[in-house]
């Protein structure tokens, strides 16, 4: 039995969901940079008190770092599916952010943009299901016919 599922079409530029995922590895990608240049204004961007402990962002900026390399790997070989799945499991992290930006007494505005990237990520979901769905065959059987007969 041949479970493969084969794309009808390619994902490219002309996918809104193409855009949803390189602007999701653009912004890691300008995190990182942030961070490693300037941890104290990164850690009060993302609603932290840093004191004078700037290794976390170094650590923190290095991870993003390879989500960003991972996304961009991903969109390259188009890998819709894993991109589909990263998207929704990545709403961990701006929930932890949201938390301990909370627990930071960060302004509501900082709380409110952790939220709004969960609802980000949860678009990205929605958008690449519905994508997949849309451009799917179903798997070609005609091997097993040929078999049988």
């Amino acid at each position: 039995m041949n479970t493969s599922v084969k794309i009808s079409q390619s994902f490219s530029w002309k996918a809104f969901g193409f855009w949803l995922v390189l602007a999701m590895a653009l912004l890691q990608l300008f995190y990182s940079c942030f961070a490693f240049a300037s941890p104290v204004e990164f850690a009060s961007y993302r609603g932290s008190n840093l004191g004078h402990d700037t290794e976390w962002v170094r650590i923190y900026a290095s991870r993003t770092l390879f989500v960003a390399l991972v996304l961009g790997l991903l969109l390259s070989l188009q890998q819709v599916a894993l991109l589909r799945w990263i998207s929704v499991l990545g709403i961990v992290m701006p929930l932890s952010d949201a938390v301990l930006a909370f627990q930071s007494s960060a302004p509501s505005s900082i709380i409110a943009r952790h939220l709004a990237t969960v609802i980000y990520l949860l678009l990205t979901f929605a958008v690449l299901t519905y994508w997949l769905k849309r451009n799917r065959q179903p798997p070609d059987t005609s091997f097993e016919r040929t078999r049988e007969e």
